[in-house]
């Protein structure tokens, strides 16, 4: 009996977690779907539904808490009034999600940036499509964030580490 209920706690803490993988993998292509559709939504002038990408955000800051920014500025868009205040709020998304979305480039997805608006978007493809302003659609690049550091003279010095 001891042995059986040693076996039943092992394959139910194996579904458990099976079960809990599996509603983790889902979120994070629905959260680039979501984006890549706000984006043309922007590009083509139509309106921007948020809700979808609201609800993926909440179950993936319930895991990760860095995503907390997102989906403030995300519900953020969804309350703003009028095209300026929602590219606004969409600027915001974009800025907190840049990390998460250069996680993984091999999506498809990346973040672009254009400098004369100095806004962030993101959207899949290669090709450069601004949402903030029609008469630059072709303003600006991917956007490649760099790690830099600043060594000390002291670091190179005999017997130090860096």
């Amino acid at each position: 009996m001891k042995q059986k209920i040693i076996i039943f706690s092992f394959f139910g803490f194996i579904l458990a977690g099976f079960l809990e993988a599996k509603s983790i993998l889902p979120t994070r292509p629905t959260i680039l779907s979501e984006l890549d559709r706000i984006h043309n939504s922007f590009l083509n002038g139509k309106e921007v539904l948020v809700d979808p990408l609201i609800a993926s955000l909440q179950q993936e800051a319930a895991r990760d808490s860095s995503i907390v920014p997102a989906l403030k500025a995300a519900e953020k868009l969804k309350n703003s009034a009028g095209e300026k205040a929602k590219l606004e709020a969409y600027a915001e998304l974009s800025e907190a999600l840049k990390d998460y979305i250069q996680k993984d480039e091999s999506s498809g997805v990346h973040v672009f940036y254009c400098p004369m608006v100095k806004k962030k978007w993101i959207a899949s493809g290669d090709k450069v499509q601004n949402p903030y302003d029609s008469s630059m659609k072709s303003c600006g690049k991917k956007y490649k964030q760099t790690v830099s550091f600043l060594l000390r003279e002291s670091d190179f010095k005999s017997g130090s580490r860096i």
